[in-house]
């Protein structure tokens, strides 16, 4: 299967890039478990809602024997402790809730104009970072269509992902952007002082809507990212908050 050939070092060892995301057998069972899934739903014998049930429990799984530091942007050159577990598909956890909700899986700014409330949480990318590289393994086992993937890491294309809130040309209008078409009366953002926008940009935008406050939390830097920063340089969360005028 896919993940046999391409993320385990025996899969793909007469390959140009040798990966070591998975151990053979985890690999194995990855292609198994999400070719058998992918046979009960086009065979009818579950139904939407068991599909993607199901596929969640495989994502929660295969994250618990990834040979990475915790994304997926590459693996570890070494082996992990996990890497050789066995994988063990688990049901996933439902917490009941006498509330009703709705998930969407789409760009914000095609489900922005759809949607309204009391309060509106956002909390996007702050760096030069594009996600889809980062979580590219969980995406293939999701939809399982064999990618024409590249590279070492064998990352999956991602030039139709790609988010302007990563980009610092384009982040302050995409920003002022979503705020203004917003329809909620308390929005928060979270943010922090290591972000492509500085906190004066940031709340020059937000009091354009209303009245902002600010607040600030120590926060620990993301060990991959600490680019030789000393500690004494500490990161701050920022959480930006604006009572849009009505």
């Amino acid at each position: 299967g896919f993940f046999y050939n391409e993320y385990s070092l025996t899969g793909s060892k007469n390959s140009k890039f040798k990966r070591n995301y998975f151990s053979e057998s985890n690999a194995r069972k990855i292609d198994s478990i999400r070719l058998m899934i992918e046979e009960w739903y086009q065979n009818n014998y579950i139904n939407e809602e068991e599909y993607y049930i199901l596929i969640s429990s495989l994502i929660e799984a295969t994250t618990k024997v990834s040979n990475t530091s915790g994304t997926y942007g590459a693996f570890l050159k070494f082996d992990d402790y996990r890497k050789n577990k066995p994988l063990m598909l688990e049901p996933i956890e439902f917490i009941k809730s006498e509330y009703e909700h709705s998930v969407y899986c789409e760009d914000i700014f095609q489900i922005i104009n759809k949607i309204h409330g009391d309060i509106l949480y956002l909390d996007p990318p702050y760096n030069n970072r594009q996600y889809p590289p980062y979580y590219h393994i969980l995406e293939t086992v999701t939809l399982y269509d064999n990618p024409a993937i590249y590279g070492k890491t064998g990352r999956r294309p991602y030039k139709d992902k790609i988010s302007p809130f990563c980009i610092k040309k384009s982040v302050s209008y995409a920003l002022e952007r979503l705020i203004d078409e917003a329809d909620f009366d308390h929005i928060f953002l979270s943010y922090n002082t290591d972000g492509l926008l500085s906190k004066l940009e940031i709340k020059d935008t937000l009091s354009k809507y209303g009245p902002v406050s600010v607040f600030r939390q120590s926060y620990r830097r993301y060990k991959s990212n600490s680019n030789g920063i000393p500690k004494k340089n500490k990161l701050k969360e920022l959480i930006f908050y604006v009572k849009k005028k009505s």
